[in-house]
């Protein structure tokens, strides 16, 4: 749930675990555009070491290509799940049910 939340950008205020269900509570903050840096910080929470190391592999070749649109394009995908309550639930869901 952690590693969701700090991918997300949203936070957790408060919890409860039921036998069938859960409860949650989030705030969301307002959603601000992430530098690269940051962003790959953000994705390492969610994300392997293997799959952000081909991300950013992918990233690189593009660059080398000159296709430094597929780059920003790639990132803002990942930015578009970032501050949105919809994106965190069904991220936690996944994980919890991969889990």
């Amino acid at each position: 749930m952690r590693r969701c939340e700090g991918f997300c950008g949203v936070r957790v205020v408060t919890y409860a675990i039921l036998d069938n269900h859960w409860h949650i509570l989030v705030e969301v903050p307002v959603h601000k555009p992430l530098r690269a840096r940051a962003l790959l910080e953000r994705m390492r929470l969610l994300y392997s070491a293997e799959y952000m190391d081909e991300v950013q592999v992918q990233w690189r070749l593009w660059r080398k290509m000159g296709h430094e649109k597929l780059v920003v394009r790639d990132q803002e995908r990942y930015q578009a799940r970032m501050g949105d309550v919809s994106e965190f639930m069904k991220v936690l869901k996944q994980r919890f049910t991969q889990w």
